[in-house]
């Protein structure tokens, strides 16, 4: 959960690196127990992070309808792409 993770790293924490074709990537991050329980706390616990689960949904559903109908409206069904190419 992105939030936990922003509050926890307000704190100590180690970045967890993960070696890959030649360079590092970030695959998590450790912290003292007692910080991660008092953020997990203050941001609602389960049922906060189930909430900005669906928050997270939802909005990636909104972005999927509005660049549908962007792409709708820049080529409308029935409209060929390239008029009077390959006639």
């Amino acid at each position: 959960d992105g939030a936990l993770t922003r509050k926890v790293r307000k704190g100590p924490h180690w970045i967890l690196m993960e070696k890959e074709y030649g360079h590092s990537k970030p695959v998590g991050t450790i912290a003292p127990s007692e910080n991660i329980t008092q953020a997990r706390k203050e941001l609602g616990g389960e049922e906060g992070a189930k909430r900005r689960e669906k928050a997270k949904k939802r909005g990636a559903e909104k972005k999927g309808e509005e660049n549908h109908k962007k792409a709708e409206k820049e080529n409308p069904a029935g409209v060929p792409k390239h008029p009077g190419k390959g006639a």
